[in-house]
Parts: structure tokens; sequence; C-alpha cells
């Protein structure tokens, strides 16, 4: 879920939310086991509107940063007790093109890639 808000006609301010349910698959020599978490992703950008448009289309870049929440649940299958909760900073980026499927709703095609790190220390061998 998106929310931009333009400043002025180049410079635009966005605030986005997103959620996933995330299973990883391990095998070990001990056995097999998987944990799966909530992963929430919150960031905040500044957008920059590239004053162009080609073929009804205006390219704009995006860059900011923000936070993934993972989270492991409880669920059969998917639980493992030294799973705890983690809380990583976030970068993200884009290069993408709008274009206005009507006057008050437009119509993005992005390339945004989200970049954390995830420490794997934190959960026993």
């Amino acid at each position: 879920m998106n929310y931009r808000f333009h400043i002025n006609g180049w410079l635009g301010a966005e605030a986005s939310y997103g959620y996933n349910r995330n299973t990883q698959q391990n095998f070990t020599p001990s056995g097999n086991f998987g944990i799966q978490s909530n992963v929430h992703q919150a960031t905040g950008a500044v957008v920059v509107n590239v004053p162009v448009y080609v073929a009804r289309m205006r390219p704009y870049v995006l860059a900011g940063a923000g936070a993934l929440v993972f989270d492991p649940t409880s669920n059969t299958g998917g639980f493992v007790s030294a799973a705890a909760q983690q809380t990583r900073p976030a970068f993200v980026y884009a290069e993408a093109w709008t274009t206005d499927l009507c006057v008050m709703l437009p119509f993005d095609w992005s390339t945004a890639d989200l970049y954390t790190t995830v420490r794997t220390s934190e959960f026993p061998h």
C-alpha cells in the first residue's frame, strides 16, 4: 500500500507499507525444519519526477529508508522455539514510469529494490 504526496511538479514524498508471509526451509543432519515468519515492511522515500513525457508516460526515481520486521509465527510445521523477532533497517530505491489511466488514477511501472541485512547469528545452529 502506497501513498504519494506531490510537493510540486517535480518533487514528492512517498510512504509505503507491505506484508507477506515467508517460510524458510532448512535441511540439517539432525532433520528438516521450517521457520515461518510474518514480514512487515514500512518505508518512506523522496520522489523526483523527470519533467519529460514519452508516449504519455513520465519517468521518476525514488530513494528512501525504512524497516523490515521478521516476526516468526507459532504455526505447526513452521515454528522453531529459538526463532526470535528481528527488526532490520532497509534502503529502497526505484526507477520507474508512471502514466495516468484517468484524471485521479495513475499507474506505475517500476523496478523497486529493497535492501536489508539479516543476521543469522541470532539463530542457534
